[in-house]
């Protein structure tokens, strides 16, 4: 449509374009052959333009019934017996519990250093194996041994200042030097006091003469006081010395970081020449011997978690094989969205085979009797906490039962209500739907 109007436009211009021209007084009115040509053209458009619109609603009709159409064929589709159909059969209630869980490391630690310092080697990388105490990385030692050295030369100056003997702290305040010296002049003084005193009752001395030895007794006992208080204080500040060395000595030891307990390193954070700020983590340390299991236990079956209790159970790369884990530790509560309790068991890698993050499939023991009945796990198809199955009539339609589900262990499902032995029941509820014809 649209190159047809536009032929008509440039016809139209072509001939415009031809016409003589005509006198300047004549310029503004219309002739006869032009209004002809316009008209022409306006009916050409009109028509496309009414031929569009009647085309495109006689397709958008036939969208519409083709829709309809569509919409009326839909409904329950025989499968033609591509479904397949399984009969329930009946069966023992199993002696187990079956829970979901995943493996933990006993300990995982990002190890931290105490004290900051510039590394300057890393002893490690990821995969080492290490044992408790073992060297994982060195700090700069250099600082911290000076201020060591500073602070033992400190402590030696005040420990010869006092006069202690070698290898003793043994400290007497009144046997110190300053402090007998101070104390046998004020034993003086207040001899020669306590005579003047006597003199005076009868006149021997005058009274500025006792005035003078009483001045004189208490210059020397406030003397020895100071002097005695100056000692012991040397003292306390050798002490101080002292603790203030330890701390030292602890400091220099921070400056290498050691394992805290056997392991094998999961990732190093540091590297020679950067700068460890106190308390960052310098390398992630795992301890594989042995290994947390850590079950979530519904709360249905939470009876069956009892510490000490053994949990054989399977992880998906080892499918094949059986391990068994001892119930160590219970959460106190329930979570209250899952309605769960988080249990944790530990079982023994001395191998290493079982590594934190498996998925496991773990088996609670408990000892019941009865009878159930038994359909694949793939039959039943489960919303939250209830469970269902689609039974295939004699008619071949599928009619969806609501079922109690009392086990499962991992190939079959086993019902306690709502199914029945000898029912044909879909063989995979995911591929059905209530009043499909499935054969």
């Amino acid at each position: 449509m649209e190159i047809f109007v536009g032929f008509q436009l440039k016809r139209f211009r072509k001939m415009t374009t031809t016409m003589p021209p005509k006198a300047s007084s004549q310029t503004s009115k219309t002739t006869p052959r032009a209004v002809v040509l316009l008209m022409l053209l306006a009916l050409t458009v009109g028509g496309g333009g009414a031929w569009f619109l009647a085309a495109n609603g006689r397709t958008q009709e036939k969208l519409q019934l083709g829709e309809t159409s569509a919409t009326a064929t839909k409904g329950p589709v025989s499968t033609n017996g591509t479904i397949n159909v399984v009969e329930a059969v009946e069966a023992d209630l199993p002696q187990f519990v079956t829970v979901t869980g995943s493996l933990a490391a006993d300990e995982d630690s990002a190890v931290a250093t105490r004290a900051g310092g510039v590394v300057q080697e890393v002893l490690v990388e990821r995969g080492t194996t290490v044992t408790k105490g073992q060297v994982l990385v060195e700090l700069d030692p250099v600082t911290a041994r000076n201020a060591l050295a500073e602070g033992e030369a400190g402590v030696q100056e005040l420990h010869a200042r006092l006069g202690l003997a070698e290898g003793s702290d043994e400290f007497k305040v009144d046997e110190q030097p300053e402090v007998l010296s101070a104390k046998s002049s004020f034993d003086l003084t207040k001899t020669n006091f306590e005579r003047d005193r006597e003199l005076r009752k009868t006149n021997v001395v005058s009274t500025a003469d006792l005035d003078r030895s009483q001045t004189t007794y208490n210059e020397a006992l406030q003397r020895y006081q100071l002097v005695r208080n100056q000692v012991a204080q040397l003292y306390a500040s050798y002490r101080t010395a002292k603790t203030r060395l330890t701390a030292l000595r602890q400091h220099l030891a921070d400056m290498t970081i050691k394992a805290p307990f056997n392991g094998v390193v999961q990732e190093r954070m540091v590297s020679p020449g950067e700068y460890a700020a106190p308390g960052s983590p310098v390398v992630t340390l795992v301890r594989l011997d042995p290994v947390r299991l850590v079950m979530t236990v519904p709360e249905q079956t939470v009876r069956l978690a009892q510490p000490g209790a053994k949990v054989p159970f399977t992880v998906t790369p080892y499918p094949e094989r059986s391990f068994e884990a001892t119930v160590r530790y219970i959460a106190p509560k329930l979570e209250a969205v899952s309605r769960s309790l988080t249990v944790e068991a530990l079982v023994e890698n001395p191998d290493g085979v079982l590594r934190p993050g498996y998925f496991a499939t773990a088996r609670l023991p408990e000892a019941r009797s009865g009878k159930a009945v038994s359909v694949p796990t793939t039959a039943v198809s489960r919303n939250g906490e209830f469970a269902r199955v689609f039974v295939v009539d004699a008619d071949g339609v599928a009619r969806e039962h609501v079922v109690t589900l009392a086990e499962t262990n991992g190939e079959q499902a086993f019902i306690t209500n709502g199914l029945k032995a000898g029912d044909k029941v879909a063989a995979n509820a995911l591929e059905v739907s209530e009043g499909m014809k499935v054969r």
